[in-house]
């Protein structure tokens, strides 16, 4: 009869064992990646201090439409930035949030000197460290481009402060490792916000080419480029390790469709 009840008891514990293991990896998931249709507090408080250099702990879990509001009148932009007013507790939709913070940028460059050009590379100089391209020179460091390839810069005083790369085709190598999207920010420019808009820029052209969502990579070490991906409503699709290079790539999907939600 001991027999019997220890054994029980065993099982019970191991049972207990697993159902905790599940419960750790399914939050564990959970918190890799994320929900499509809401914007966390944290997410919402990172971007936003990139950029403006404001902290704002917010309460909750989720951005609010008064924390919205908050985050407005604290920019003293609730006067120039307008959306559909609805009830404080309500949750933000992502797609809403990333409009709202496309605006956010828009206005901090009141003088409009960044531009967003769509460029032929045509001859890169390592060593003045320039790029000519189809519409002009200009300064390159610490961003890599390939000669005869199509790039989106953003520039400023003839300096390129990033570049992004749709790619309408995949390698094998692509396909599991790189993405249909490879974007690049100048080391002096990073932390400024400039990679999660030039990321939300281009999901409408990928729409226009019939995408129903993209693969968006980037290696398990860079903490910026996976905010950048998550801030855009990446969701977490495993990682994979890339031998000849020795390192691990976290895999994310973004819907550009919205047919296809």
């Amino acid at each position: 009869m001991k027999k019997r009840t220890k054994k029980k008891t065993g099982i019970l514990l191991l049972a207990a064992v697993l159902l905790l293991g599940i419960v750790v990896t399914i939050r564990v998931i959970t918190d890799r990646g994320q929900t499509k249709d809401r914007i966390s507090v944290a997410e919402a408080e990172n971007e936003l201090e990139e950029v403006t250099g404001v902290s704002l702990k917010l309460d909750g879990a989720y951005l609010t439409y008064a924390d919205m509001e908050e985050v407005l009148e604290r920019l003293h932009l609730n006067d120039y930035i307008t959306y559909e007013k609805k009830s404080g507790a309500k949750k933000v939709p992502r797609e809403e949030w990333n409009t709202i913070y496309d605006k956010i940028l828009d206005y901090l460059d009141s003088e409009h000197r960044i531009q967003k050009e769509s460029v032929l590379v045509l001859g890169v100089d390592e060593k003045k460290k320039s790029v000519d391209t189809s519409i002009g020179s200009f300064s390159l460091q610490g961003i890599t481009l390939e000669e005869m390839k199509q790039y989106r810069l953003y520039v400023t005083d003839q300096k390129i402060l990033g570049t992004i790369q749709i790619r309408h085709t995949f390698t094998p190598f692509l396909e599991t490792y790189g993405g249909h999207i490879g974007y690049s920010i100048r080391p002096s420019e990073r932390q400024k916000g400039y990679a999660t808009k030039m990321l939300h820029d281009c999901l409408p052209y990928c729409r226009s080419l019939g995408l129903d969502r993209v693969l968006v990579c980037c290696m398990d070490t860079n903490t910026a480029s996976r905010k950048t991906i998550l801030a855009n409503g990446g969701i977490y699709d495993g990682t994979v390790y890339e031998p000849e290079g020795q390192v691990n790539f976290e895999r994310y999907w973004i819907t550009v469709n919205e047919g296809s939600r």
